[in-house]
């Protein structure tokens, strides 16, 4: 618990507000609040705090994506004065050091600041609302913890969406969070998401490549791009087989 005022009455002036998840959002606003005086709970029902960007997001795929463009610069360059071989991949280990920097720049930027701000307090759980100023927050022993705040901020961010098909639950799916710290390839299309119009295009195209058990590299092959959103699929592709020369909305 805060040891935060020098007397009850002091506290009993400030405002009081619960922040409901961990994430930067979060953060960002429990900071602006205690540089204005005010007494902030932040309450996490995860294992981790941080929310998304540093823990399944942001972080760990940029990883990722760096690791596999490094990978692939040994196998497909323009130079020829630099010798081309095949990279030996080793995801286990690969993880290994995403992870760390997770855990790194979680201390950095989360973690520290709870160690370093006392008028913000972490509270484990999951929150209710009772009323517009009470939460119950249901903790990992299985009590139940009342607050009344002033404010409420929910900033809870955001999860995988598990759609509603029947026999997924018993099939070993994944989402993107367990794609991130796989330690084996599939070398396999596993999935496509819409970032924008012509969404038909790209859905019709990616469950094709998926029905058929495409490899990246046979998608790679077979795609045409043209300036549709297919081209994103196609160029995703390219980066891992071929010459970046070749990325370019008129490849063929």
């Amino acid at each position: 618990m805060r040891d935060c005022c020098a007397s009850e009455s002091s506290c009993e002036s400030k405002i009081h507000i619960a922040i409901v998840g961990t994430g930067s959002g979060a953060f960002a606003a429990a900071i602006r609040a205690v540089e204005e005086g005010a007494l902030v709970t932040l309450i996490e029902g995860g294992e981790v705090i941080g929310g998304t960007c540093v823990n399944v997001g942001c972080v760990p795929s940029k990883i990722m994506i760096r690791s596999a463009h490094i990978a692939h610069l040994q196998t497909s360059h323009a130079f020829d004065g630099i010798s081309i071989h095949q990279p030996q991949i080793n995801r286990a280990k690969l993880v290994q050091q995403q992870q760390a920097r997770v855990e790194e720049l979680r201390q950095a930027k989360y973690e520290s600041i709870l160690d370093n701000h006392p008028d913000i307090e972490l509270i484990r759980g999951w929150a209710s609302f009772e009323n517009a100023h009470t939460l119950v927050v249901k903790q990992p022993d299985g009590s139940a913890m009342r607050l009344t705040q002033d404010r409420i901020l929910l900033a809870t961010g955001a999860s995988a969406a598990i759609p509603d098909i029947s026999g997924l639950a018993q099939s070993p799916f994944w989402t993107s969070t367990e794609a991130l710290v796989a330690e084996k390839e599939s070398g396999r299309l596993l999935g496509a998401q819409v970032l924008a119009g012509e969404g038909g295009e790209i859905i019709q195209t990616a469950a094709l490549a998926i029905r058929n058990r495409m490899t990246i590299h046979e998608l790679a092959d077979q795609l045409f791009p043209y300036l549709t959103m297919v081209e994103s699929i196609k160029l995703c592709a390219q980066t891992f087989t071929k010459d970046v020369k070749q990325l370019s909305c008129c490849a063929g």
